[in-house]
């Protein structure tokens, strides 16, 4: 009789113990998928030599993870755009993916490119702020 109740005491440990896990498993992957969508700014940080140039505004090396949008809006010049978790390099925020973020551009004075909206939605980016040129 001993035996049966140690022997049920166990099993039900080990039953709720795969509850646990199954349950705390389920919360990791929705807190995943949730980081994937949700979206970052990253600012355009133009090099010295041609700043605002059409390959320059397009290297995505060229901008930098901010916490907000363009303060300052205009249109002349790159400043901010906004980009998936999910279409950064790892998926960290950190880095924009250039194999998942292509950038479109406009020249709106020689050699001077603002970015343009998204041309389709696999360009990998939304809400693209521009600036006047300080």
């Amino acid at each position: 009789m001993k035996n049966l109740k140690n022997n049920s005491l166990a099993l039900l440990a080990l039953v709720i113990a795969a509850t646990s896990l199954t349950l705390m498993s389920f919360n990791q992957i929705n807190f995943s998928t949730k980081n994937i969508q949700s979206s970052v700014f990253f600012q355009y940080s133009p090099p010295a030599t041609n700043p605002y140039s059409e390959a320059n505004v397009k290297n995505t090396e060229n901008w930098l993870k901010v916490d907000e949008g363009c303060l300052t809006p205009g249109d002349d010049a790159a400043c901010t755009i906004s980009v998936l978790m999910a279409n950064t390099t790892g998926g960290l925020g950190l880095e924009i993916d250039p194999s998942k973020v292509s950038i479109n551009v406009q020249e709106e004075s020689p050699n001077v490119h603002s970015v343009t909206s998204p041309s389709s939605s696999t360009d990998g980016y939304t809400n693209p702020i521009n600036r006047s040129i300080p």
